[in-house]
């Protein structure tokens, strides 16, 4: 009985003393990679690591403090992308005391020799005032370096900006043209903004047709949210109007997980009849088993 009440005591006190000595290792580990004022935060935050938390975190400081060390000798001699990782480095503190005015140091750098990254990471700094003074119109103007280079966030994101005049002036044809550009390079963020724009008719450009299109090109990929909004286009837009592909898209959106979509498709039945339902139905079982590619047509 005495050796059991011996036990349970023990193990309480290494209950307390476990995350302790982790928090421990932690500060020491910090302290050696250089950073020994992130220690206490890491203290506070980390009652409850373990010992192996603490040495899996060491080595990915170690393994951080190495790649800045090669990052450094690349960037001094020129190397834009080593220019941006070690820029990067310090703006987050990984592997070098953080220093988000060094970081941008070493990120215009590699800007300056064009390279698109560097440039929307310099946009984004300046847009959040990280290591540099906020300036909403620099940011623009470095997003535009990017953006020319094909760089399809930054194409994106200057859209935005001329849709809400942060940085430049408002020009909802120019937003068009930069989510044009991404979306021809393929990026689903830029088509779906795109077909938004010509659905709901930002400006002069309304154009349902064109909207569709985009939105199918993103249906066919198998996103549910496009497949329903093709369904309701087809449902209400005079110039698409077609109870059939409304019905087969809404089952189609169905089945990609949209519950909505169903009940959308359901109360779309009051309207069709009954051959309408067993076309679009068939429809829709076609275009399942053809991973989207025949829907439709």
């Amino acid at each position: 009985m005495a050796w059991g009440k011996r036990s349970d005591a023990v193990h309480e006190i290494e209950s307390i003393f476990r995350p302790l000595r982790a928090a421990f290792a932690l500060i020491v580990a910090m302290t050696l990679i250089g950073n020994p004022l992130r220690a206490q935060d890491t203290l506070d935050g980390n009652r409850t690591a373990t010992i192996e938390e603490a040495t899996a975190w060491l080595e990915r400081q170690r393994a951080s403090t190495e790649n800045v060390r090669l990052y450094r000798q690349s960037a001094e001699h020129g190397d834009a992308n080593a220019q941006l990782q070690l820029g990067r480095a310090y703006v987050s503190g990984s592997g070098v005391p953080q220093d988000p005015a060094e970081g941008i140091r070493w990120i215009r750098l590699a800007a300056d020799q064009g390279h698109a990254d560097a440039q929307n990471a310099l946009a984004s700094a300046y847009s959040l005032g990280r290591g540099v003074l906020k300036d909403e119109s620099e940011a623009a103007r470095w997003l535009r370096r990017a953006a020319k280079q094909g760089h399809t966030t930054a194409q994106i994101l200057l859209a935005r900006r001329y849709i809400d005049g942060r940085g430049v002036i408002k020009d909802v044809l120019e937003a068009e043209r930069w989510y044009l550009r991404a979306a021809e390079q393929g990026h689903t963020t830029a088509q779906f903004f795109l077909a938004e724009m010509y659905i709901d008719g930002h400006g002069a450009i309304k154009d349902v047709v064109e909207g569709a299109r985009w939105y199918r090109r993103l249906a066919e990929e198998g996103d549910g949210l496009p497949q329903y909004r093709l369904g309701l286009l087809y449902q209400s837009e005079d110039a698409l109007k077609n109870y059939v592909l409304a019905h087969m898209w809404f089952n189609v959106a169905s089945a990609s997980g949209l519950e909505w979509a169903g009940h959308s498709r359901d109360q779309i039945e009051i309207s069709m009849t009954r051959e309408e339902i067993f076309r679009a139905t068939n429809l829709a079982r076609d275009c399942l088993a053809s991973e989207y590619k025949n829907c439709g047509t």
